[in-house]
């Protein structure tokens, strides 16, 4: 069973996350391989997203946008401070789903 949080961001997710012009934006980072993978773009003003992979890499790419978005100096400063704990605890996790938390933060790891 997938956590509120998940399900919430989740239904916050809209096309225009993913809309955008490609002459217009820059891959800012981008994570995993094959079956499993996202795409973060920018166009200095918003930031869009492309990922392939379960409903929780979905979910947690669009809290890492949403921070994005927000400018909040804060939030981001917290980034240095993630590690696959507190993510699986953030977002309440199933064990399985570890390697959705890897990308992620490998796509810190990039901003």
């Amino acid at each position: 069973m997938m956590s509120e949080k998940i399900l919430d961001l989740l239904q916050a997710i809209t096309l225009k996350d993913c809309q955008y012009n490609p002459s217009c934006v820059q891959t800012i980072a981008h994570a995993g391989e094959l079956g499993q993978q996202v795409f973060i773009y920018s166009d200095q003003t918003n930031y869009y997203f492309q990922a392939i992979g379960s409903p929780y890499l979905l979910a947690m790419t669009k809290w890492l946008v949403m921070q994005l978005q927000d400018k909040d100096k804060a939030a981001l400063a917290t980034f240095a401070d993630i590690d696959i704990a507190k993510l699986q605890q953030m977002f309440d996790l199933p064990t399985h789903k570890r390697q959705d938390a890897l990308v992620i933060l490998q796509l810190i790891e990039q901003l």
